[in-house]
């Protein structure tokens, strides 16, 4: 159950997806580390992030084990297994907590006609950590919560007790287990919608503190800020070590799991971190791309809104793996603030050329002039929830803002995509107010709507995080993490894209495309080539809605 949500990968048909490329390597850590990750669990692992990062772990030697309620549809690479499960269930995270925590088979035995180890606890070892103490481990290192649920579309609307079951209660399911089996290192992937709830943030900061719970507009971004809450607390909470193993018939004394949190000494504890991602794009990404192709395909999508100077955050998939593995390094890496400086030295004079600054000067992703003010301070998590209290580690109770760098209006992100698949990029623009109120039209009408198209072509909430500025800064992550993001082409995911038969049908691209031996413009992912008539069908009663949703709007905009 990912960020990205394996529920929703249903939208590139049930043909073989071929695994992207994997990112370079990352650079090598600016401290000595102790205490190395060797075995590590990512919720949500089917998914497209949970995938990129798994992939990513495992090509630098860590035994990775993923949980999702399906299997990626990739090929899973040496030194990755699945488990099925969601995090919504505490049985089921007990399980892959026991797996990821055991030995992976030989070589020989990696095939999948050979048996697995036995999902049980795995002997506990003595590890040393960073500060010298000396503790009982099961085998598990790190943890990352990529799980989630109900970002948008049809999640978003339906779904408000699986969004608290998987988002709420799934983070504590996960924290209590890391406690359970002392793992030290459990790293959160939370969203910077936490803190968006439609009012304009241009370089905001981690110093912001949350906002009132009647200011968020739908369940996930609810549901992910208290998640978040639920992670952050559980950082500092004592671990409890796998016992020894014992002779069959061998009973534990009354009160020594009690005596546990003594056994390991003060500094035994479970450390945790936040990393608030940004709207994720790169080849093969399964939600906005797909969904934004489709509604120009189909029609729907027929006008931008709002102002094309607002700016808000993307994030590669590439440099969202990039900062979740340094954040796991930084709960390992000891802190101080001549460290954290020194971290940031390395990291700007690493940055290969990395474009850093943010502000209403970018274009198309690239930096130009100019500057936005800086809405809540410095940037360093000094107030807030941004972690200004004593630490022993660098990411030890922290939060950090993740994004490429370059705020760039929605619009202009996704143009690239439409234009490079041979699609017409809309014209017309609608302003904000009327397009607001015909989402909370559609966000009424979809109970009768749903059997006719697949998603709501809009709710408020999208509405808003289209139209209204919101992007953060990525300092804290830099100076303490050493984030070094780094420039990627869309033109990858036009060519990636086209192969998986999203290419305008009958467009130069799609030829080209079909000439090579690949889907073309026809009968490609996510049913973007229906039959005529049902798209016709699906246009008329988009049309419809629209219309009647429009003149709606017109006197929810006038009210207003």
């Amino acid at each position: 159950m990912a960020s990205d949500h394996s529920l929703g990968m249903e939208a590139l048909g049930s043909g073989p997806l071929p695994p992207p490329p994997l990112p370079p390597p990352l650079p090598a850590p600016p401290l000595p580390l102790a205490d190395a990750t060797r075995r590590a669990l990512i919720t949500g692992g089917g998914g497209f992030l949970g995938f990129r990062l798994a992939a990513t772990l495992a090509r630098d030697g860590v035994e990775v084990t993923i949980l999702d309620l399906a299997p990626p549809r990739q090929p899973l690479p040496p030194r990755v297994r699945f488990i099925a499960g969601s995090v919504a269930d505490a049985d089921a995270v007990e399980a892959a907590f026991d797996l990821a925590a055991s030995p992976f088979p030989p070589p020989q035995q990696t095939d999948k006609s050979a048996p697995g180890p036995p999902p049980g606890p795995a002997a506990a070892s003595e590890r040393t950590d960073a500060r010298g103490d000396v503790r009982p481990t099961c085998g598990l290192d790190a943890v990352f919560h990529v799980a989630s649920y109900g970002m948008s579309g049809r999640e978003l609307r339906d779904q408000a007790a699986l969004i608290e079951a998987v988002n709420v209660g799934g983070s504590g399911h996960v924290a209590a287990a890391c406690v359970r089996h002392a793992v030290p290192r459990l790293v959160y992937v939370s969203t910077c919608n936490v803190i968006f709830v439609g009012r304009p943030i241009s370089g905001g900061d981690e110093s912001a503190p949350y906002p009132p719970a009647a200011a968020y507009k739908d369940a996930y971004s609810a549901t992910k800020a208290r998640a978040e809450r639920v992670v952050l607390g559980a950082s500092g909470s004592p671990l409890l070590p796998a016992p020894e193993p014992q002779a069959p018939g061998h009973e534990e004394p009354a009160g020594a799991v009690e005596s546990r949190p003594r056994q390991l000494g003060a500094r035994a504890v479970l450390r945790t971190c936040a990393v608030r991602s940004t709207g994720i794009w790169g080849p093969g990404e399964t939600r906005h791309q797909p969904r934004v192709i489709r509604m120009v395909r189909q029609g729907v999508f027929v006008a931008a809104f709002g102002d094309p100077t607002t700016l808000s955050d993307w994030i590669h998939v590439d440099n969202l793996v990039q900062i979740l593995m340094l954040a796991e390094r930084g709960l390992r890496m000891p802190y101080s603030p001549a460290g954290a400086a020194a971290t940031a030295e390395r990291a700007e004079a690493g940055a290969g050329g990395a474009t850093a600054v943010a502000g209403p000067g970018h274009e198309n992703g690239h930096a130009t002039t100019g500057s936005h003010s800086t809405s809540n301070g410095g940037g360093r998590g000094t107030g807030g929830h941004g972690g200004g209290g004593a630490r022993d580690m660098v990411a030890e109770g922290q939060v950090y803002y993740a994004s490429d760098g370059a705020p760039i209006n929605n619009f202009l992100h996704f143009k690239p995509f439409i234009v490079g698949l041979g699609y017409h990029y809309p014209s017309v623009s609608v302003p904000y107010g009327l397009v607001y109120g015909i989402a909370g039209v559609i966000e009424v009408a979809w109970p009768l709507l749903r059997a006719l198209i697949r998603d709501p072509p809009l709710t408020r909430m999208e509405v808003d995080k289209c139209c209204i500025e919101h992007w953060f800064r990525i300092d804290k992550a830099r100076h303490e993490l050493g984030f070094a993001p780094a420039e990627y082409d869309r033109q990858e995911v036009v060519a990636h894209m086209a192969a998986e038969g999203w290419a305008a049908p009958g467009s130069e691209l799609a030829r080209r495309v079909a000439a090579a031996g690949g889907a073309g413009g026809g009968g490609g992912a996510g049913g973007g080539s229906a039959a005529p008539g049902a798209v016709s069908a699906r246009c008329l009663v988009a049309g419809s809605v629209v219309a009647v949703a429009a003149a709606v709007g017109v006197g929810y905009m006038l009210r207003r």
